[in-house]
């Protein structure tokens, strides 16, 4: 089954925990799933090489696994405690494909995008070394790299950026999750 089947069984499982337990089905928005995908969003716009971008996508999916772990676990503890055993053996079905493709995420990392993207991070790093050891003997750092990389100009925005958070302690723009950004 694809992912979108699974999450359409899913929302079908719901809908039977809840007439189990003869409860009406209500929407509410959640502050924390719109910050995960607010900063996959950010992902996608950031200045990062194709690696990067697929390995700090596959840490932000993970993100959104953990969290529907998280809340898959509770509900069946509660469940259980409230003695709803349908309820229950509903919401485990969940909670074990939530954790297959959790699995199946961890596979994609390990598998070589991770590799990949520190690969990427170590060559921009030799270019930026390269750079600087020119600077240093007097060499426009243009003699070794023709231009200066978007992802060197990037990083050195998000170090200026930082420093001026930790003098302040006060942050422009979006709210952070806590999670460390990449680069």
């Amino acid at each position: 089954a694809t992912h979108l089947e699974e999450t359409h069984a899913q929302v079908a499982r719901l809908e039977q925990v809840f007439a189990s337990l003869d409860a009406k089905i209500r929407g509410k928005h959640c502050d924390g799933m719109a910050g995960i995908i607010a900063e996959a969003k950010w992902i996608i716009d950031a200045d990062f090489d194709d690696a990067t971008t697929d390995a700090c996508l596959v840490a932000a999916a993970q993100r959104v696994e953990h969290y529907e772990i998280a809340a898959y676990g509770a509900l069946i503890a509660w469940a259980n405690v409230l003695g709803h055993r349908e309820a229950a053996s509903l919401l485990e079905q969940t909670l074990e494909e939530e954790k297959e493709t959790d699995e199946k995420l961890t596979a994609l990392a390990d598998g070589g995008i991770n590799q990949e993207a520190a690969g990427n991070a170590d060559r921009d790093d030799e270019t930026t070394s390269k750079r600087d050891a020119a600077a240093a003997k007097g060499r426009p750092a243009a003699s070794v790299g023709k231009k200066v990389k978007k992802a060197d100009k990037a990083k050195a925005d998000k170090a200026t950026k930082a420093e001026k958070v930790k003098k302040t302690g006060k942050a422009k723009g979006r709210r952070s999750t806590g999670a460390p950004l990449p680069g």
